[in-house]
């Protein structure tokens, strides 16, 4: 996963981007990442940790804002995150 964070770094600077949308739980630290949660089923039931679940667990931690695809996904997003605003998620429409 640090590979990834360094490689998406570079892609940016290189490009100029103000943000990065995170659409498969991958993120940058040289801009604000915007989050696209599709579901928080490992959460919900509680599924032992592995690569890709850390991997988006730490996506969502390093993201600013948020983009849901659904109110349920938005509130299992808040509940399991309450670090987490509720402005800072919006719901795709």
């Amino acid at each position: 996963m640090s590979d990834d964070v360094l490689y998406l770094d570079k892609i940016v600077s290189s490009v100029g981007a103000t943000h990065f949308i995170s659409t498969y739980y991958t993120y940058c630290k040289v801009v604000p990442n915007i989050q696209m949660t599709y579901d928080m089923i490992p959460e919900v039931f509680n599924f032992p940790k592995n690569e890709m679940w850390i991997q988006k667990d730490l996506a969502i931690r390093n993201a600013k804002s948020y983009i849901s695809i659904s109110l349920n996904t938005k509130r299992d997003l808040l509940k399991y995150y309450p670090f987490i605003k509720e402005e800072q998620v919006g719901i795709c429409n």
